[in-house]
């Protein structure tokens, strides 16, 4: 049987959980901005219009990486075969993949086409895919977008988030407080180090779970390498031999532009791995 007060616990929670549930999807409702979607068996709030276009400019740009024609050359009468093909994949993906987010006339309005023009265009494809036409062997390189979702389609176009400026700065001058505390410490003949392990591994893992390998790498080679800026025969130099990060400012920004989400937490060595590497060293 279980504890009275686990029951009562557990009953206040689920009124709990279970009313603001309740309440974000009235406040959904009532919002006339905005279209409750269900889709592959997950409720989804957004404007349809915005919908559409994630979709519409995810597919746009793997068209332009895939077969090198941008928006406005789809747009164009231009009826030469390459464009053509391209222009009719898009449709075809937009329209049978996502059903649900695009009609004939909604294609054509993005691509400046009448509906019927958007009908022919999906079924040369179905047409040509099935009796595999040489001319759409493009479409090898593109056909995998098709099984992508919505969801992943949001994930990839969401940006990875940065840190402002202010709170950048603060991070980089309490590292150097460290820094210095350290080796004041250190002068005196106290070793202060092991000490400061933890909120040392704790910032690298922030600055690289934000900009990435490279990031982190930058920030301790600006850090500890150039002192903080100060060393001027120590430079960091873009493609068209411009220096760049020689302030907080400039290694911020380039941070910010430059960021990835590549960082993973370094392996933690056992006692026994320990033991072994420095055996192997010595």
């Amino acid at each position: 049987m279980m504890n009275p007060k686990l029951v009562i616990g557990l009953t206040i929670l689920k009124v709990i959980f279970g009313w603001k549930l309740k309440e974000k999807l009235e406040a959904k409702r009532n919002n006339k901005n905005s279209t409750l979607i269900i889709y592959k068996n997950t409720i989804m709030t957004d404007s349809m219009d915005s919908i559409q276009m994630k979709i519409f400019e995810h597919y746009l740009l793997e068209i332009e990486r895939n077969f090198g024609f941008t928006l406005e050359d789809l747009r164009k009468k231009n009826k030469k075969t390459q464009i053509s093909v391209a222009r009719q994949i898009l449709m075809y993906v937009l329209k049978v993949r996502f059903e649900k987010f695009f009609s004939y006339s909604k294609i054509g309005d993005l691509l400046h086409r009448n509906h019927s023009t958007v009908i022919h265009g999906v079924e040369i494809v179905i047409h040509a895919l099935k009796y595999k036409e040489p001319r759409f062997l493009a479409y090898e390189k593109f056909s995998h977008l098709e099984k992508e979702t919505i969801f992943e389609i949001e994930s990839k176009n969401q940006k990875i988030p940065g840190l402002k400026l202010k709170v950048f700065k603060e991070i980089v001058s309490q590292v150097q407080l460290q820094s210095d505390n350290i080796s004041l410490a250190y002068k005196s003949g106290i070793d202060l180090i092991n000490f400061f392990d933890p909120s040392s591994s704790a910032i690298s893992h922030l600055i690289g779970g934000i900009y990435g390998k490279d990031g982190l790498d930058t920030f301790n080679w600006w850090c500890y390498d150039k002192n903080w800026g100060q060393r001027t025969d120590l430079k960091m130099t873009d493609k068209n031999g411009q220096e760049i990060c020689r302030t907080v400012e400039e290694l911020h920004s380039w941070l910010e532009e430059n960021k990835d989400d590549d960082y993973d937490l370094p392996h933690k060595m056992s006692d026994a791995e320990r033991i072994n590497f420095l055996e192997n060293i010595f």
